[in-house]
């Protein structure tokens, strides 16, 4: 069995977003789908670690934000790597609220869905939330989002909790010229970013061709902004 395959099929990014008591929540995703047109049904998988999950399967109500390629790093850092237990993450963002008062990300968003949950489904370290739609919308015709377009964009991986995580790929040979030379990338263990020294972080002050090491200290991710220490070999 060759598991690249997996790594073929097509992701878009999404914000899901659900209330609880309250309390407004969401995290970034990759899993979400349309799978009935009559009634109009989408499912979402969201890990069993997550806090959001929690609260949906609470509150038995979630929303899609459908992201754009004009998606931020802020919009990545508050959704993908802040802890809902310990921020409020809609305390900065733009959004409205829904039929059901779900919440509704409106920040890099060009479409956007609000469902009721009407079956859970246990697959392992997911679970898959079925929802009916209740209301939905189209904001812009922006490009949008793909997880592939995500992923060479903010070069970062699939992080622990996501139904695409794999773990590392430890290939750091790399060709320049008729030399074989070995370059040593370090991943962020908190959001899967990748540091590239053949890349470097020329939006961070960081040249290209400057070895790990040798990056200033108080340099963080250009992703969920953490410092070095947060980073291992990959």
């Amino acid at each position: 069995m060759n598991i690249d395959a997996l790594s073929k099929l097509t992701y878009g990014m999404y914000v899901v977003s659900t209330i609880e008591n309250g309390k407004m929540n969401g995290y970034l995703g990759n899993t979400a789908m349309q799978i009935s047109a009559e009634p109009n049904m989408v499912a979402i998988a969201c890990s069993k670690n997550n806090y959001t999950a929690k609260m949906i399967e609470s509150s038995q109500l979630f929303s899609i934000s459908i992201l754009n390629k004009k998606l931020s790093k802020e919009t990545i850092k508050t959704f993908g790597y802040t802890s809902g237990k310990d921020a409020d993450k809609f305390a900065e963002a733009k959004y409205t609220l829904g039929d059901t008062g779900c919440p509704i990300l409106l920040n890099d968003t060009s479409a956007w869905v609000e469902c009721k949950v009407v079956n859970t489904f246990d697959v392992g370290t997911h679970l898959v939330f079925v929802g009916e739609v209740v209301n939905c919308d189209i904001v812009d015709n922006k490009d949008l989002m793909t997880y592939q377009y995500y992923h060479d964009t903010f070069k970062a991986k699939s992080p622990k909790n996501a139904p695409t995580f794999r773990g590392n790929n430890n290939n750091n040979i790399q060709l320049n010229g008729d030399i074989i030379m070995e370059t040593k990338k370090f991943q962020c263990d908190v959001c899967g970013y990748v540091y590239d020294p053949t890349v470097g972080d020329p939006d961070g002050g960081i040249a290209p061709g400057t070895p790990f090491q040798d990056i200033p200290e108080d340099w963080v991710c250009p992703i969920c902004g953490v410092d070095k220490s947060n980073f291992s070999e990959a």
